[in-house]
């Protein structure tokens, strides 16, 4: 056994040897930062959580327009997603002039970002992120901005393009104040009942049916859908119980609209639905539209459909 000052001096060596391997450990950690940040000559210094930007997508994806509009308000960019990315939370907007879809949800990696950064990204770069990352074993996504470029990075795949001309709409200030009054619903039930009516179509229906256009109903303690001819709305419309308390409301709109937005929302029990007016870039009045909205434990979804009264 070796004398007492050799014995003292064992600490300092571990703590020495420990010391280094941290040193190595955090320069190895720096080198990969590095080697994920740099690549292609692309400087990936925002990161987003693959599984949130994934969730994000399936829930905006279906309203985004599928080709080039020719209403008044063609100079926006309805054929791009908004992606907005901020410190707290990511959000993602959509819009086709016919229907809003808005998903905000916590931004998981907890990244400081200064602001708050506004991306369009164009439908296509869209649907192939829709494919690519379901399948991606990284756990985020890098995201960089040179002058007029803009890419994405999925593991080795690299998604870039050109900043899209034109603007989206200024969709905040059509967003409804409040409710008003609304309805909790059960998600499941609403959507076999609007399938259930539009599957009905009687041929005396008229274009209504080939268009899937419905009648719903906000009464008391009761929502209705039927078909849109008043004389066979009774006979044929399927009712749920609610909590609704507010004015009777009356609209029609399109069955497609409201079933994308349920093929699309996953799991849910209970959605809030009510009738609201919103400020619309082409009409100088407020338009009539109906409100669905889900609060999960991890995100929040609106989701606005125009239609038009029948009251």
């Amino acid at each position: 056994m070796g004398d007492k000052s050799e014995l003292q001096h064992i600490p300092r060596a571990v703590d020495a040897l420990v010391l280094s391997e941290a040193r190595s450990s955090l320069i190895a950690r720096a080198r990969k930062d590095a080697a994920e940040i740099v690549r292609d000559g692309r400087y990936f210094a925002t990161f987003i959580s693959s599984h949130s930007l994934n969730a994000l997508i399936a829930r905006t994806v279906f309203a985004i327009a599928g080709h080039e509009c020719k209403e008044p308000w063609y100079h926006y960019r309805l054929d791009c997603a908004l992606l907005i990315i901020s410190s707290g939370s990511l959000t993602m907007v959509a819009t086709d002039g016919r229907r809003l879809s808005i998903v905000k949800r916590p931004n998981e990696l907890n990244q400081e970002i200064e602001g708050e950064r506004r991306v369009l990204i164009p439908r296509d770069i869209v649907h192939r992120l829709q494919t690519l990352l379901p399948d991606t074993n990284a756990d985020k996504v890098g995201f960089a901005n040179e002058g007029n470029t803009f890419s994405f990075r999925l593991g080795q795949e690299t998604l870039s393009w050109t900043k899209a001309e034109g603007a989206f709409p200024d969709y905040e200030t059509t967003m409804p104040k409040g409710f008003g009054s609304f309805s909790l619903v059960n998600a499941g039930k609403l959507s076999a009942a609007i399938r259930r009516v539009i599957q009905i179509e009687p041929r005396t229906w008229g274009w209504e049916a080939r268009q899937n256009i419905i009648r719903l109903s906000l009464g008391e303690k009761e929502l209705k859908i039927g078909p849109m001819p008043t004389e066979f709305f009774e006979e044929f419309a399927e009712s749920i119980d609610t909590s609704y308390s507010g004015d009777p409301r009356m609209v029609g709109l399109n069955a497609d609209l409201i079933l994308d937005f349920f093929g699309a929302l996953g799991d849910t029990d209970e959605v809030r639905i009510g009738y609201v007016e919103i400020n619309t870039v082409e009409k100088a009045k407020p338009s009539p539209a109906i409100c669905i909205e889900n609060i999960g434990l991890d995100c929040r979804i609106l989701y606005i459909v125009m239609s038009y009264k029948l009251d």
